[in-house]
């Protein structure tokens, strides 16, 4: 080996049939050519190809100047310019025209040698994670990825599969990571999944990071076989309570619900329903929990509801919470609604002119029965009540509603109400809406 990782060959050859290595004429069929060839395949994986340009060789530093002129005489086939070791040419991140460089070269210096095809994936053998993460070097595996050849996509595969993790969050390896997704086989998919659940720290790393989200969702996308389904979601459902509270690991969660039906996403449902009170009063969290209580039916929905229900009137007064109150009151399930009803009962005027309860008693009036709203503003029918709701900067809003989707006796009741405070009500800064409200309604 000491002979083929000391090269000091010659720019040129005068004949096909013969490799000039060391200064010497080997010809191609010769048996020391042979020994080298067999050596050097046997040894790639202890000392691999790529090596041979980097700062662990050391003959590198020896031969570095005779190797900056080959690969600058390489320039123009490769596109590679003004190559020199100042600039780092061993380093991939310092120099974008290090990989062209370094391929070109060794396909000119070192194949032959080896006695590989031009395109034989191993002369990246021990490099693909070192191009997976560059720029650069990504574009070569992404066309290797396209041309979708098996044996290929099985070599980056084997190279990477322990890495997974650790590209997953890199900002050029995650792109590398969905596009082997594209093309893996179940069982390398399963592969995946085993390595990505079987750490949850890590796991939990992957989905609230900006690329790793985009990766973990994009593997979501590839699963395929039910047991591959269960690993990853069963995992989810021991992070699941910090994934809903994080900007970017919700959409995981989400992801999920959107993906897989209710029962194999039964154990991210499960935690939903244990925590539905914390969940519905975080800022992102709720958002996730009005998907759910929209698309997913069965146990955990009740379980889900019955919470929201006991805890009404705190959701309805909460900045989150409020929005997943309005949420449940949109789906239209009247006994549903006669229960969140029922628990607000006499409360009604504290949360008209509260700055968050307020959007939930208009949401009652713009979507229950009519006999649910009677419910509600049997509450208002009274003159000094009536006037500190409709002088109030958040309760005005609801009086206008109540006028506008009742129907029948009792908006007239009301009308008249508002009517007989006119001189009250022209001159207030709120009162006055709800005052034209009401005239607009006499004038039908």
């Amino acid at each position: 080996m000491d002979e083929f990782f000391n090269p000091n060959p010659s720019s040129s050859t005068s004949n096909n049939s013969f490799f000039y290595y060391d200064s010497i004429s080997i010809p191609i069929n010769d048996p020391e050519h042979l020994r080298l060839q067999s050596q050097a395949i046997e040894n790639m994986s202890n000392y691999p190809p790529w090596s041979l340009f980097s700062e662990k060789n050391p003959s590198f530093r020896e031969s570095l100047e005779s190797l900056v002129d080959e690969v600058n005489s390489l320039s123009i086939e490769t596109g590679a310019r003004n190559i020199d070791p100042r600039f780092g040419i061993y380093e991939l991140d310092e120099n974008p025209n290090f990989f062209m460089a370094t391929q070109a070269t060794f396909n000119n210096r070192f194949q032959p040698i080896l006695g590989l095809p031009r395109e034989d994936p191993r002369i990246f053998n021990g490099i693909i994670l070192m191009l997976a993460k560059d720029q650069y070097g990504y574009r070569v595996l992404e066309d290797a990825i396209e041309e979708g050849y098996l044996e290929d996509i099985d070599f980056m595969f084997i190279e990477t599969i322990r890495y997974f993790r650790e590209l997953m969050i890199h900002r050029i390896g995650s792109s590398f990571v969905r596009k082997m997704l594209r093309v893996c086989n179940p069982l390398y998919i399963t592969q995946i999944v085993s390595l990505v659940v079987s750490d949850l720290s890590r796991l939990l790393e992957i989905c609230v990071d900006n690329y790793g989200g985009v990766a973990i969702k994009k593997l979501i996308d590839y699963v395929s076989m039910q047991e591959q389904r269960m690993m990853l979601v069963s995992a989810l459902g021991y992070i699941t309570l910090d994934l809903l509270k994080d900007a970017k690991g919700h959409q995981v969660v989400q992801h999920c619900l959107m993906s897989f039906n209710n029962e194999e996403n039964k154990p991210i449902l499960d935690v939903m329903a244990d925590n539905c009170f914390e969940i519905a009063k975080d800022k992102i969290g709720c958002f996730v929990l009005q998907y759910s209580l929209s698309g997913v039916r069965g146990y955990s929905w009740n379980r889900m509801v019955n919470q929201i229900i006991h805890n009404v009137y705190v959701l309805s007064k909460d900045p989150h919470g409020n929005y997943v109150i309005q949420n449940v009151i949109s789906l239209q399930i009247r006994e549903v609604n006669s229960h969140m009803l029922s628990q607000l009962s006499k409360k009604f005027i504290l949360l008209s002119m509260n700055k968050f309860g307020s959007n939930v008693v208009e949401k009652f009036f713009k979507v229950c029965d009519d006999d649910q709203k009677e419910v509600i503003v049997k509450e208002f029918m009274n003159v000094p009540i009536f006037l500190r709701l409709a002088e109030h900067p958040f309760g005005n809003f609801v009086a206008q509603a109540a006028l506008m989707n009742l129907s029948g006796n009792i908006v007239q009741e009301l009308v008249s109400l508002v009517m007989s405070q006119y001189h009250y009500l022209r001159n207030h800064h709120f009162g006055r809406n709800v005052l034209e409200k009401a005239r607009l309604i006499n004038s039908q």
